[in-house]
């Protein structure tokens, strides 16, 4: 957490409650991991696209189906980061 916080630019402690699930990133916090894991930031907010390489071992080693909470919890994000692309996009109309 530590080494990856250092590349993308951000605390280690952000790092851990974003994976942990205890804090919903930002945009542009979104945007500086996706950068450092060398991802695009679809796929590593939304999942959406070609995973890295280097996600099919981990892939392999977690083929578990998520349950019923992991799936609210998917939803909840996935809730959280569309309402920050909504007002992003909405900042962006207003300077145009």
């Amino acid at each position: 957490m530590a080494e990856l916080g250092d590349r993308a630019g951000v605390g280690a402690s952000t790092v851990n409650v974003i994976e942990k699930g205890n804090k919903q990133p930002r945009g542009d916090t979104v945007e500086k991991l996706a950068r450092a894991l060398g991802v695009s930031r679809c796929w590593l907010a939304y999942g959406d696209g070609q995973p890295p390489d280097w996600t099919e071992a981990q892939s392999a080693e977690q083929a578990s189906t998520p349950t019923n909470a992991e799936k609210r919890d998917i939803k909840r994000r996935l809730a959280d980061l569309l309402a920050e692309v909504a007002s992003l996009k909405a900042e962006v109309d207003r300077f145009r």
